[in-house]
């Protein structure tokens, strides 16, 4: 089949083959199955007619197949779909649906499944305040199309809280609606992780006066719960409790837990840190919910970055949590930039100082845009303190350091015991609003899904969650989820 006539499937299928400019014609075939469920899983969508007709398409049952893979043949006289689970037929679907053109389809043989178990997206209600009921509810249908089949739902004070009313925002989901986003998603095979942050980014719960005595430093702390409070531990249980009240059958619940920069600032844990440090501050508390969650049957799920930035903290975190590793900045396998965290000296994102001056010939386009509007220059070598080297140098990769290997962390997580979800942008985090060309260019965001994705099927991961931080309507991030689709489902 010509090039520019055959469909272009997203995600691309592992193994696809089409017979020359031959199609079939879908509604000549009716559903031979076994079970009625597959049956109508099938006839609904593609409109087939209920009367037996001499062709068939048969849902075979095929134990072979991983859960969500799928084969599908399509022949002049039969179709024949082979999987060993409902997601299975379900990913099927989606392929057929995109191979219809009217009621034609091409002849065609496909072996299909995912490279990844994971395929999420993050539906952030908390920072996109312009996403309603009617928007996600479109989106879950988008993420269906495209085979993702996670949505990590943050909602901060857009859950309707009954026991604390008074953080709860004007424009907050109803529970009806939130029954509804869950319902849907499950009918369509995606799994929904709520996020609640348990530590850092509460503003809205500390803004508010009954709850200022909970604030690390009061007002020159930033909007942070003290871990020496033992009310900060109790309000995260009660909030959490309602948010899994109406969330049925789910297995992960996301802690949040990021960018805890406010460390030792109250007396109290001033003093305590200077026995146990702030990153025993940290995971002291961190592990409290992390057991919390885990009571109540389900896996925490935590940001990374406040672990590497204490990375003794990692040993001891509650075993059986995983670790959700962001990083927004590599675009490249090997990459100039290296996201050295750490909050004591504000360093972040840094490159060798040489790129300023010997090597800066060798590097263009978007990683010299990246190093440059990104990253600050230091002596990699002589300044990365002894304890960062010791940790981390051996998964900087041997081009250290001219070149990082991309995402060092997710190997020393995984080292540690870990399972990890990788976390790429999907949209301009740190765009000026009115910076159309960095708000509307798509380059930065598909090359760190793409380079991301790649590095989480090297390594093992257990997946990928893309992200979302401003407020923009929520279109913008729709080559960010089509490009977290593609990568995680077919890989490089």
């Amino acid at each position: 089949m010509d090039q520019y006539a055959q469909p272009h499937i997203i995600p691309f299928p592992k193994k696809m083959s089409f017979k020359d400019n031959e199609t079939v014609n879908i509604s000549e075939f009716s559903v031979k199955c076994s079970e009625k469920k597959f049956k109508d899983m099938y006839e609904r969508p593609l409109r087939l007619l209920e009367r037996q007709k001499a062709k068939k398409l048969f849902l075979v049952n095929n134990d072979r197949i991983i859960e969500e893979g799928y084969k599908l043949n399509i022949s002049s006289e039969k179709i024949t779909v082979e999987a060993s689970s409902e997601k299975g037929f379900f990913y099927c679907l989606q392929t057929l649906l995109q191979l219809k053109n009217g009621d034609k389809i091409p002849v065609t043989d496909i072996d299909d499944y995912p490279s990844l178990k994971m395929r999420g997206i993050h539906l952030n209600f908390d920072n996109v305040r312009n996403m309603g009921y009617r928007e996600a509810h479109n989106l879950i249908l988008m993420l269906a199309k495209f085979k993702i089949n996670t949505i990590l739902i943050e909602y901060g004070d857009r859950f309707p809280y009954k026991k604390h009313p008074l953080v709860v925002s004007s424009n907050t989901l109803s529970k009806a609606e939130i029954r509804k986003l869950i319902s849907l998603a499950r009918e369509n095979y995606i799994e929904v992780i709520p996020l609640l942050q348990s530590f850092g980014h509460l503003d809205y719960v500390l803004d508010v006066h009954k709850y200022q005595y909970l604030n690390e430093g009061e007002k020159e702390g930033g909007r942070q719960l003290c871990p020496s409070n033992l009310d900060s531990l109790k309000l995260f249980v009660e909030l959490a409790e309602e948010i899994i009240e109406i969330h049925p059958d789910i297995r992960y619940f996301h802690i949040g837990g990021d960018e805890t920069r406010y460390l030792g600032y109250c007396p109290v844990c001033k003093e305590r840190a200077k026995s146990i440090g702030k990153g025993g501050l940290y995971i002291e508390h961190i592990n409290k919910v992390c057991r919390w969650i885990k009571k109540q049957g389900l896996i925490p799920i935590l940001w990374d970055d406040m672990l590497c930035t204490f990375p003794e903290t990692v040993q001891k975190l509650e075993k059986g949590s995983i670790i959700m590793y962001w990083d927004y900045w590599a675009t490249e396998d090997s990459t100039p930039l290296l996201l050295a965290r750490s909050y004591e000296t504000n360093r972040g994102v840094v490159y060798d100082r040489r790129w300023q001056n010997e090597w800066a010939k060798e590097i263009t386009g978007l990683e010299k845009e990246n190093t440059l509007k990104f990253g600050r220059f230091m002596n990699l070598e002589k300044e990365l303190e002894p304890e960062y080297k010791s940790k981390f140098l051996p998964y900087l990769g041997d081009k250290f350091p001219k070149y990082i290997k991309a995402f060092p962390y997710l190997k020393f997580y995984k080292d540690s015991g870990f399972e990890v979800i990788g976390a790429p942008l999907l949209d301009h985090l740190f765009a000026d609003t009115y910076d159309w060309k960095w708000l509307l260019s798509v380059q930065r965001p598909v090359r760190n899904i793409f380079a991301f994705t790649k590095r989480c099927i090297e390594e093992g991961a257990l997946g990928i969650v893309g992200t979302s931080w401003r407020n923009y309507p929520v279109e913008v991030i729709y080559h960010g989820i089509i490009t977290t689709a593609q990568f995680s489902w077919a890989g490089g």
